[in-house]
């Protein structure tokens, strides 16, 4: 078996090639599979998207916030039962100014002296503002009522979310507050069961 040893011009060409071929692997599987990670996991679009829902969460916490705030006060008449044509023009004149809107009823409940009335509206508005100049005129509504269920979508894209300009869907339900006294019919009204009634037909 013959040996000899390497001179230095090849020990020097040996670590040339040694260096070159560590770096190959380093850059074949840490420099660019990084990168090839980086692009696969690109975040700054989740990134965009996740701006957009904050600030509508905000928008609409501050709507939300607003109505609260309303509802604290006592607002509008308490008409007598059965008052629903003047609700009926009062929300008409209110959601005149919007792209479209649709109003579905409920049957009024009684309670003692008090009947109430559930009204779902949905209505589309041009942006934010008139959204919420709508839901300002329904609070601050001629007749005693209540606005909860409060729902809303904006089809704009913008960082400034339900703000930057773009549609805005609203869905909502409001109720009307009238009294049985004066009333000259209770034609219509669905009498509330108290907790004892409800029992008393669970056992029969």
């Amino acid at each position: 078996m013959m040996s000899r040893s390497f001179t230095k011009r090849e020990k020097i060409l040996l670590l040339v090639m040694a260096v070159l071929l560590l770096g190959l692997v380093y850059y074949q599987f840490v420099i660019k599979e990084t990168a090839d990670a980086i692009e696969r996991y690109d975040v700054s679009a989740l990134e965009s998207e996740l701006l957009i829902e904050q600030a509508k969460a905000q928008s609409k916490a501050q709507m939300l916030a607003e109505i609260e705030k309303g509802t604290a006060d006592v607002n509008g008449v308490v008409a007598s039962y059965n008052n629903i044509k003047n609700e009926i023009r009062e929300l008409n004149d209110i959601l005149s100014g919007t792209s479209g809107y649709n109003i579905s009823f409920e049957q009024a409940v009684r309670s003692g002296d008090t009947a109430r009335r559930d009204i779902t509206i949905t209505y589309e508005t041009s942006n934010y503002n008139k959204a919420r100049s709508v839901m300002k005129s329904l609070k601050n509504c001629k007749y005693r009522c209540m606005i909860k269920d409060v729902s809303f979508t904006s089809q704009s894209q913008g960082a400034s979310g339900l703000r930057s300009g773009g549609k805005v869907s609203v869905s909502l339900k409001v109720t009307f507050y009238e009294t049985m006294v004066d009333a000259d019919t209770t034609l219509g009204l669905k009498e509330e069961k108290n907790e004892a009634q409800v029992q008393e037909e669970t056992t029969e």
